[in-house]
């Protein structure tokens, strides 16, 4: 019986409400093709969708239906001789459970079922009893329907195809409770008792052919039955009761009265547990009714799937059979379940007599159910309270004003939730409904609201909030943002006024902005008067950049959020992200693009870059500890703009030609922007390397230091290869490689041999000396000595005590640590303690030939006025202050605490000196820097470690001459200014002799290698350089005459040859195709073409300049034969020339000369 009904419903399921069907359009699809075919009654098509090799057997998706077969499809057209096609074709009937049989039987059509049980044949061991689908034949009219919604089905799968297949499965189910009618059944039994199927076979769940007819009372059946195949139904107890439920849904009184005669219980269950009362209820029939209640049916009892009978009147609406019931004795009140209550079940219905009588008989209006609803709680859903929702009528729109009038409460307390709401939920909403609810008396409130933020519905909302719960939106606002990133429910209620409240409540909302975005609500929020105390705005700041947003820090700031709020350690935003960036370990970024872009709008929105912490360190300093930080926050400083004119503008536009042009006319190459940068500067941070180079080569300065103390020096940008070319050539216009002044130059060995020794040396221990000072008994010693770590030198100690004191040596940035520390305090012994270090001297060899770093920086860390003791450690008394001197040459500088002084240890030896200082508590500590200089230089030999070479002398040579700047005036520091100054010498000295040793021979073979490659370039290549160089840039008139001048030459070449000419011709007519969209194209086709021959010349000119760094002008003068000087000049045009007359020391005209270059353009 289950799967007699599953099947049963499948093809219900099948079934449109029928309105006209239309003839599909069938797929091309050559299985699905077929099966249109078949259903649409196309004969031809079926048998040629056959021959063409269609599948007879699949199972395919025509519009709305899924699953459908060939021959399954067949039986909706009603056409034999398809069926018989199918058949012959190998189609098989027993596939799908016999779906196609089963759809034959519920059609009523007796042909195509009796053809397809006798392609069945005879029945297995494991065949169903296929009989007992005669049992569920429709009607004939339901039958038409079918078939009709059928076709209108698979013609389109829209929703409202959909829609209406479902209405359709409610009739069709309606028609199995309905009388079946015609004699085709009887040619189905003769067809399968034909093929020796047994007409008495039962199924799994007991049912067989002759109870499931008697079920229906299909008298027709029964009778054929009996008369002609001797099966006695209809007279067992269980028969009988099945009858006389069916007649008593159909309202046959006749029938019942016999059935009842013959033994039938009024008050007893059919075999699938129904009852008869309840089915009689909605029969129409009051006879009937008051029959089954003469013979003893129980009023109030349900069957199995049914409601009680007075429910199932009050819902079909007939007063007179819900009269009997109640006259009977019917419960006129809610039961436990939602559908037991018959008021309910007549107001969902829409029956207003119904509702009358039923409260004038006894039903409480303001009842409510066990779980608190109303009878007007879920009037828009099904099945009380179940899904899908359901369409009212303008019978249901009357039920809340009729329920007023009879004295229904909306506010009553024992509801459980509003009727409002109840009638909300899910899917449509039926606003029609909701008006006659607000019109009756029922007033949206929070829960209502709140409902309908949940559902995030504009018209919703805005209906709630015109009906009653306006007054509400300030409350739940808070609620409304929680449903970002959808934007409509607070964006709803900030239009119904809603205004945000101040404290956590603000903060929760700008959380939940931060998380999920929402620009629009941010705006409406702040401009509804959205406050951030000053003590919150890091927080939020924080916030938003921790997730990227961007657009909403711009809305904060526009409303008056300082960009600069910092948390109680005085840390800005911008601070907190970089040191986490910094701290972040593994592949970890911080950092991130999105939160680049947010911190830019601070730092553009005036954000103190520079602000120190209560630490005193600032974002650059935090970011120093990680290379990789560095970057990134140079990425936030690229993105901010803060103006410059219209050079800046070219630059951050990344249009070259442009920058050229206004550097044309006249433009100042260094002007600075709001953060100090010049458009170099901006061009490096951004990575445009085009323009970064074109300024290099134009004479932009070059900054060795940050110029605004936060971002880094020009030079330390990182560099491509043809940005490091050019740089390499700015560098080397200037004398760089400095081995000694004329008559004292040293060679690069003997300058590192001198340095190194000098370098070797090592500071010495720091000696202290422990003197007891007390008198016996309570000393135990004179004079003891300390030196050096303890872990090689044994502790201060005496026969009689523990230890006593331990002294510590550590190395630190560039220098060293030494301390002493009192281990054990001794009532009543005092010391004198006293430290002493010897800083030896180193000379130089020769003057103005340094070959040591003489820079020494020596620290007094100790407390200026010692520091009180507590009692617990034997005070209260303060420990005495150690003083700090250091001895030169007989010359005493004290070295107060907190200060340090620098020294030259290149004038004499060095004696640091502490104490003495008399205590029975002691504790000091002096640190020592010990200048070592820059780390050597790498050997390798690459273009982008020898360029960093030349910018690490050049750096030292801008400090150096920042130097010489100061001296020159008057300077308090004068003296530390010279002894770093000649410091600076010897690294300028050594890092030229790592250089000279390691780069000249490189530096040779490279410049002959670029000798034979400017000397082979293809003449007609250089002519058409010289020609696209001229202007600069193309109009579209110029490239066609290019291409003409081209085309023209290449008519010379042999076939494969001239190779650069063609390239250049393609990257043209490329430009030329693309000038119609954008005269961009050119520009981008110069920058290629220049890739490809003024590399060459570049690397040339930058050879050039490196060699003449390392050799003298003999050298450099037999390096070029005349004849490649000769080949070369004519090859080359004054714009290619990139070496001035002052550069190599004034020299540059006899480079130009020895090396082949024209004088440069004017």
């Amino acid at each position: 019986m289950r799967r007699l009904w599953r099947g049963t419903m499948l093809v219900m399921m099948l079934a449109l409400a029928s309105h006209g069907s239309a003839a599909p359009v069938c797929p091309q699809e050559r299985d699905a093709a077929l099966a249109c075919a078949a259903a649409s009654g196309d004969l031809a098509a079926v048998t040629g969708a056959i021959a063409g090799g269609a599948d007879v057997n699949a199972t395919v998706t025509l519009g709305a239906e899924e699953d459908v077969s060939p021959l399954g499809a067949a039986v909706f057209s009603g056409s034999l001789d398809i069926v018989d096609a199918l058949l012959a074709g190998g189609a098989d009937p027993v596939r799908g459970d016999h779906d196609a049989l089963m759809r034959a039987a519920l059609l009523n059509d007796g042909p195509i079922f009796a053809r397809m049980v006798a392609a069945i044949g005879k029945p297995g061991a494991d065949t169903p009893p296929l009989a007992l689908w005669v049992a569920r034949r429709l009607p004939a009219a339901r039958a038409a329907a079918m078939r009709a919604a059928f076709l209108d089905a698979i013609a389109s799968d829209d929703e409202t195809a959909q829609a209406r297949s479902m209405a359709g499965a409610l009739i069709a189910m309606q028609g199995l409770q309905e009388k079946p009618d015609g004699n085709a059944f009887e040619q189905m039994l003769a067809a399968l008792v034909a093929q020796g199927h047994d007409l008495a076979a039962v199924d799994d769940e007991g049912n067989s052919l002759a109870t499931l007819a008697a079920a229906r009372n299909d008298g027709d059946l029964l009778t054929v039955l009996a008369a002609r195949y001797g099966i006695a139904v209809g007279t067992t107890p269980v028969q009988l009761q099945a009858r006389l439920v069916a007649s008593a849904a159909r309202g046959e009184l006749s029938e019942v009265e016999a059935l009842l005669a013959a033994g039938a219980k009024a008050d007893a269950p059919a075999p699938d547990g129904r009852l008869a009362l309840p089915e009689a209820a909605v029969s129409g029939s009051v006879e009937t009714v008051r029959r089954l209640l003469a013979a003893g049916a129980g009023v109030d009892t349900a069957g199995t799937d049914q409601p009680r009978a007075l429910v199932a009147a009050a819902e079909s609406g007939n007063l007179a059979i819900v009269a009997a019931l109640l006259d009977a004795g019917a419960r006129n009140a809610a039961g436990q379940e939602p559908t037991d209550w018959a008021l309910r079940a007549a107001v969902r219905a829409g029956w207003p007599q119904v509702v009358a009588y039923l409260v004038q008989r006894g039903a409480d209006i303001n009842e409510a159910d066990p779980a608190g609803r109303s009878v007007l709680h879920g009037m828009v859903l099904h099945d009380a309270f179940m899904s899908p929702r359901r369409t009212l009528g303008a019978a249901q729109y009357s039920m809340p004003q009729q329920l007023r009038e009879l004295g229904f409460d909306f506010a009553n307390p024992r509801f459980s939730g509003s009727t409002l709401s109840s009638n909300m939920a899910g899917g449509k909403v039926d606003y029609a409904f909701l008006d006659a609810l607000y019109t009756a008396g029922a007033r949206a409130g929070a829960g209502e609201l709140r409902m309908a933020i949940l559902f995030e519905s504009r018209a919703m909302l805005d209906w709630v909030l015109n009906h009653g719960a306006r007054d509400l939106a300030g409350d739940l606002l808070g609620e409304a943002v929680d449903r970002l990133p959808r934007e409509t429910p607070a964006l709803a209620l900030l239009d119904a006024g809603a205004r945000p409240a101040p404290g956590a409540a603000s903060l929760a909302m700008l959380r939940e902005l931060a998380v999920w975005g929402g620009d629009k609500v941010l705006a409406r929020l702040l401009a509804a008067g959205l406050e951030i105390p000053a003590s919150n705005r890091f927080e939020v700041l924080q916030q938003m950049v921790d997730y990227g947003r961007a657009n909403m820090l711009r809305l904060l700031i526009e409303s008056g959020v300082d960009p600069s709020a910092s948390n109680d350690n005085g840390e800005t935003v911008l601070y907190r992200f970089v040191r986490d960036d910094a701290r972040a370990t593994g592949t970890r970024v911080v950092l991130t693009p999105p939160r680049i872009a947010a911190l830019a709008v601070l730092v553009n929105a005036g954000l103190d870059v520079q602000k120190r912490n209560r630490f005193g360190q600032t974002a650059a300093m935090a970011a120093a500890a990680k290379p990789a930080t560095v970057t990134r926050l140079d990425a936030v400083y690229a993105a901010v703009d803060t103006g410059g004119g219209t050079l800046h503008a070219a630059v951050r536009a990344d249009d070259r030609f442009k920058v050229a042009q206004l550097l044309d006319g006249g433009a100042d190459i260094d002007a600075a922007d709001g953060f100090g940068r010049t458009p170099l500067t901006l061009a490096l941070q951004l990575g445009r390397d085009a323009i970064s180079e074109h300024l290099l080569l134009q004479g932009a300065a070059i900054s060795f230091e940050a110029r605004n103390g936060f971002q880094r020096a020009d030079v330390d940008y990182p560099r491509s290869a043809r940005v490091d070319t050019a740089l390499r050539i700015r560098l080397l216009r200037d004398k760089r490689i400095d081995l000694g002044p004329a008559g004292a130059r040293q060679s690069p060995a003997e300058v590192l041999r001198h340095f190194a020794a000098n370098q070797a040396q090592a500071l010495p221990d720091l000696v202290w000396s422990l003197k007891c000072v007390s008198r016996p008994p309570t000393c135990f010693g004179e004079v003891i000595t300390l030196r050096g770590d303890p872990s090689t030198a044994d502790p201060l100690r005496s026969a009689s005590m523990k230890e006593l004191a331990t002294s510590s040596r550590r190395p630190i940035d560039d220098g060293e640590r030494f301390a002493l520390q009192q281990e054990w305090i001794y009532q009543g012994i005092i010391h004198s303690i006293e430290g002493e270090l010897r800083v030896p001297a180193c000379a130089f060899d020769e003057p103005g030939n340094p070959t040591c770093y003489g820079e020494v920086e020596v620290f007094n860390p100790n407390e200026a006025y010692g520091f009180p003791l507590r009692e617990g450690l034997g005070g209260p008394e303060d420990v005495p202050a150690m003083p700090l001197v250091v001895v030169q040459n007989g010359r005493t500088e004290n070295v107060y605490p907190g200060t340090s002084r620098r020294f030259d240890r290149s004038k004499g030896a060095l004696t640091v000196k502490l104490g003495p200082r008399q205590s029975r508590l002691f504790g000091a500590e002096t640190r020592i820097r010990w200048h070592r200089g820059p780390p050597r230089l790498p050997t390798t030999y690459e273009d982008r470690l020898r360029t960093q070479a030349y910018v690490d002398i050049a750096r030292l040579q801008d400090r150096r001459r920042r130097i010489d700047a100061a001296l020159g005036g008057s300077t308090p520091d004068a003296e530390d200014l010279l002894i770093e100054r000649k410091t600076l010498d010897a690294a300028i000295r050594v890092r030229s002799a790592d250089a000279a040793l390691a780069y000249p021979e490189g530096v040779a073979n490279d410049l002959r290698r670029r000798l034979v490659d400017i000397a082979a370039i293809d003449q007609n290549l250089v002519a058409l350089h010289g020609a696209l160089n001229a202007d600069g840039i193309l109009t579209a008139e110029e490239v066609e005459v290019q291409i003409a001048w081209i085309r023209a030459r290449l008519s010379g070449c042999a076939a494969g040859g001239c190779l650069d000419l063609r390239n250049t011709l393609a990257m043209l007519e490329r430009a030329r195709a693309a000038l119609s969209a954008s005269s961009n194209a050119v520009h981008i086709l110069l920058g290629q073409f220049e890739d490809e021959i003024d590399r060459q010349v570049r690397d040339y000119q930058s050879l050039i300049l490196e060699y003449a760094q390392f050799v003298d002008p003999a050298t450099l003068a037999n390096m070029v034969p005349p004849k490649t000087r000769d080949i070369i000049r004519a090859k080359l045009s004054p714009r290619d020339t990139l070496i001035p007359d002052q550069a190599a020391g004034q020299n540059g005209a006899a480079l130009r000369a020895q090396f082949g270059l024209p004088d440069p353009a004017p």
